[in-house]
């Protein structure tokens, strides 16, 4: 999918997203995707409302905008939990304002009241995550229409916020970080989980007129939303990167689109939330090479003929020397690699989402002197928005 990406707060232009596309991986083919635009967002849907990407002529678009890759991803934060969101210190040290924001409510949470006001600031590409976890059952209930009328109020409630369209749709995902706790308890097994999507998607977010385009990929120009499947580290790779996920508990295990029919996907990126830890003094857990975990989502979201994003981002710093040159060697890293993607879908980041909370842990941008002039180099980026 293509957001509608903000610069100092004026819209670059207005135009469709695309459709879903068909997990290579499932049953049936790909489905045929949209070649890029001029201002880094793909070509709007045809006069029918249907998409008309497919053929030689998107691939000639695809080739003529490749070289001017500006302004592809939404650079934005993530409200974290626990610790002081510094909002205002982390647009300072990148020299920008924030254009996302990220936010991880309980399925209960209907309301869009501090997305609003950030949409307002200028924070207009946004991200939610739905957990679970309270609800009683779990995924297997959410699976059995438990959630649906409370959901249905949550989507009503984006629309009625007057700020979310088409052309600019809030993205959702139903509970990121899937194998996490309480994963592996009574209504939270990965067959409850793809089962929770493939209710959700289409008996709340479909049939109710919700989403930009449906699971058959049919345009809707009064949706509000598009839908993300986002996991976390351990769902593409294995313990400090080495190897892949543990059995049973990586991204094709729990994949929404498992067993259905060829021509329908139940959403439009794949995406994961990257973290770097101190394993100890001077040495990162994922060592400074971003690629460790950026690259394992890069293929599956290529894979799967989609592009993909970053819920939330961070790198923990540590008190010695060397831990500030890692965590500037690992941040620069990453810029690196979504940037040499260049716009040519699929595997384009869409939405890079920091993680800027200062806390013991030092996930903060202005960690150190070190991390402050790679984060610098980060907002000084033209490819972000």
């Amino acid at each position: 999918m293509s957001l509608l990406l903000l610069f100092h707060g004026a819209p670059l232009s207005v135009v469709a997203p695309p459709a879903r596309t068909r997990s290579t991986r499932s049953a049936g083919p790909r489905r045929a995707t949209q070649a890029a635009g001029p201002s880094g967002r793909h070509a709007a849907a045809g006069p029918s409302g249907r998409r008309t990407s497919s053929g030689p002529k998107a691939r000639t678009r695809a080739a003529a905008f490749h070289a001017s890759a500006t302004r592809i991803a939404a650079l934005g934060y993530s409200n974290q939990a626990g610790g002081d969101t510094q909002v205002a210190a982390a647009e300072a040290v990148l020299g920008r304002s924030f254009h996302g924001l990220r936010q991880n409510q309980a399925y209960t949470v209907t309301g869009w009241t501090f997305a609003s006001s950030e949409y307002d600031a200028g924070r207009t590409t946004t991200y939610r995550s739905i957990q679970f976890d309270t609800l009683p059952g779990g995924w297997a209930a959410a699976a059995n229409g438990d959630a649906d009328a409370t959901l249905t109020t949550t989507f009503q409630n984006l629309r009625a916020a007057g700020r979310w369209n088409a052309h600019n749709p809030a993205i959702i995902c139903l509970h990121h970080e899937a194998t996490v706790a309480p994963f592996g308890t009574a209504g939270f097994l990965a067959s409850d989980y793809i089962a929770m999507w493939q209710h959700i998607v289409p008996n709340v977010i479909d049939a109710g007129g919700f989403s930009v385009y449906d699971r058959f990929g049919t345009y809707n120009p009064n949706g509000v939303l598009v839908t993300a499947y986002v996991g976390w580290d351990r769902m593409f790779v294995g313990n400090g990167g080495v190897g892949p996920p543990t059995a049973g508990q990586g991204v094709d295990d729990l994949d929404p689109d498992t067993g259905l029919p060829a021509g329908q996907t139940l959403y439009t990126y794949l995406g994961s939330d990257p973290y770097n830890s101190v394993d100890s003094p001077g040495v990162l857990k994922y060592t400074t090479d971003a690629g460790v975990l950026l690259n394992p989502i890069i293929t599956a979201a290529v894979a799967r003929g989609k592009d993909w994003i970053c819920g939330e981002f961070g790198c923990e710093d540590g008190s010695t020397a060397q831990d500030h040159v890692n965590k500037a060697a690992w941040v620069d890293s990453a810029r690196q690699i979504i940037i040499s993607r260049g716009r040519s879908r699929p595997g384009v980041c869409r939405a890079l989402l920091l993680t800027i909370k200062a806390d013991a842990s030092k996930y903060n941008v202005d960690s150190s002197a070190e991390s402050t002039a790679a984060f610098q180099r980060l907002g000084a980026s033209t490819y972000f928005s």
